[in-house]
């Protein structure tokens, strides 16, 4: 639908300006096009990364066992899972994804998704760039940052909510989480974030528990 509203308002664009002859068409229409694509700022510390590094942040995905050695962490989905990288839907792969292209084509990181086709009980995975204002952050501090940040996104929603700031199992440690509850025609369901920092990149895991099952969670992860 996106696409062709472009293309009408491509087309009233061109009609409007027959008079100024082709040439200031094409100079109009190129002169949208680039302000329409604003450049993208990529961090020093994605630009600076060896392939060994992208191969290391990457982690790797094999028969429903994500393993990231440099965070430290791994994941084990449940049987009938199915586990992903969203930046290009690999169910299996051990080939890096660059960071730097993620974050040109505007991804922000790359992405993992465990259990997809459930809207209650997933999990996500995201590796990227610590902004400038999270730099040197532990992670209580990068939690209570990012409920801060939701807190004033709501607000110019008009609404006074958001995530507060709890302690919970994670990968056999108590870790600082974010976490909101959210009533659904099934019960309750526990949306919680952890920030697993080191050097100047994160790893942000999001998960969905309903019903009591945070716990149930948390245990599919285990450190390394």
């Amino acid at each position: 639908m996106k696409a062709w509203i472009a293309v009408l308002l491509a087309l009233v664009l061109c009609l409007s300006l027959t008079a100024c002859g082709d040439s200031g068409v094409m100079s109009v229409l190129a002169e949208e096009k680039e302000e329409a694509k604003p450049e993208v700022e990529i961090p020093a510390a994605v630009l600076s990364l060896t392939e060994e590094d992208e191969i290391l942040l990457n982690g790797e995905l094999k028969n429903g066992v994500y393993t990231n050695r440099y965070f430290g962490i791994r994941f084990t989905a449940p049987d009938g899972w199915s586990v992903s990288r969203l930046n290009d839907d690999a169910e299996e792969t051990t080939e890096f994804f660059s960071l730097r292209r993620a974050y040109e084509e505007d991804m922000g990181g790359i992405s993992f998704m465990a259990n997809p086709e459930s809207f209650d009980r997933y999990v996500i995975l995201s590796i990227r760039a610590l902004r400038d204002d999270e730099l040197g952050l532990n992670e209580e501090e990068l939690v209570r940052r990012n409920n801060d940040r939701i807190w004033e996104i709501n607000k110019l929603f008009g609404e006074d909510r958001g995530p507060a700031l709890e302690t919970a199992m994670f990968a056999g440690e108590e870790h600082p989480m974010a976490f909101q509850i959210s009533d659904t025609v099934d019960g309750e369901t526990l949306y919680v974030s952890f920030y697993l920092p080191r050097g100047d990149f994160v790893c942000d895991i999001s998960i969905s528990a309903p019903n009591g099952t945070l716990e149930q969670m948390t245990a599919l992860f285990e450190k390394i």
